[in-house]
């Protein structure tokens, strides 16, 4: 599973299951922006996770979300 697969899938949950003002998963685009540090979680070759946090300051920084796979 490709990590574009794995983040569309997290989106298409949460906008079911909350409103839009709450989303706050960033999609691939976004997530190439210069102020984001992104993670991805492998158990061997196995994508099983991912997180990302955006810098707010240089020392302040948010975390956007995180998912693991079921």
């Amino acid at each position: 599973m490709g990590i574009g697969f794995f983040l569309e899938e997290y989106i298409k949950y949460l906008k079911s299951v909350f409103p839009t003002e709450s989303k706050h998963a960033l999609d691939l685009d976004s997530l190439r922006k210069t102020k984001i540090t992104f993670w991805t979680f492998c158990d061997n070759d196995r994508l099983v996770g991912c997180g990302d946090l955006k810098e707010i300051y240089p020392t302040f920084v948010e975390i956007k979300s995180m998912r693991t796979s079921i």
